[in-house]
């Protein structure tokens, strides 16, 4: 049975491609910092593991947990993210170095880790950017930056893999309808459904990346909705 690792995998996007993957017969690592409260349809073949992305030991113990007993890795997905926005002088130093960690620094590191045996599968790495970080992006400099940085390691990452067989896809979806903005004074204007994405709809691109025929890699895409509006609150 081929393995999935999954971060973010508790809700949102990422709870909806443990779902997928799992629906497709691999067995499913997901990594969160809350793993048991993961709704997840098909437990048999699922194991949660708690992992604070923004700890570089809590990284190296959930990866080693996989490794030392999993060979069949083939997926990794990048999934887990987090912003804070503002003008930037009005961001804590804690604030920016938690994005830095969890956006850039964890996606690196778990490439590093998983790097050998999806390498040695001729597996894939997919990054869940954002179009954040395709242009400039006042009130969110550091999450744009963030997300800037993974398209351009996923880039690079190909580039130096591609000739062992390894597949790396960056998924660059706008705004959508998840838990990440529950904290923020802006999200998506849910009494419009096209100014909006739904994880159904970046999990699709996501097994379109990963699932096309080979040797056909699909190194990026673009999702957006239809209209662009977004709500504002207090």
């Amino acid at each position: 049975m081929k393995a999935c690792v999954i971060t973010g995998a508790s809700s949102g996007i990422g709870l909806e491609l443990a779902n997928r993957f799992l629906k497709r017969g691999f067995k499913v690592y997901g990594l969160s910092r809350e793993p048991d409260k993961a709704p997840i349809k098909d437990q048999s073949n699922y194991e949660p593991i708690a992992c604070d992305l923004r700890n570089r030991e809590d990284i190296l113990r959930a990866s080693r947990r996989v490794l030392e007993g999993e060979k069949r890795v083939k997926v990794l997905i990048n999934n887990a993210g987090i912003g804070h926005f503002g003008h930037h002088d009005s961001l804590s130093p804690l604030q920016i170095e938690e994005m830095i960690n969890v956006n850039l620094l964890a996606p690196c590191l778990l490439t590093r880790l998983f790097l050998g045996t999806l390498r040695a599968n001729r597996g894939h790495i997919v990054f869940i950017s954002s179009v954040a970080g395709t242009g400039p992006s006042p009130m969110g400099a550091v999450y744009g930056a963030t997300k800037a940085g993974l398209s351009h390691f996923a880039k690079s990452i190909f580039e130096e893999n591609r000739r062992s067989g390894l597949k790396v896809h960056t998924i660059t979806p706008d705004i959508t309808n998840t838990a990440f903005f529950d904290s923020l004074s802006f999200g998506p204007f849910i009494k419009d459904p096209e100014s909006y994405l739904e994880p159904g709809d970046v999990a699709d691109a996501v097994e379109f990346a990963c699932f096309s025929r080979e040797p056909v890699v699909v190194q990026e895409i673009v999702i957006k909705p239809q209209v662009f509006k977004i709500e504002k609150r207090p």
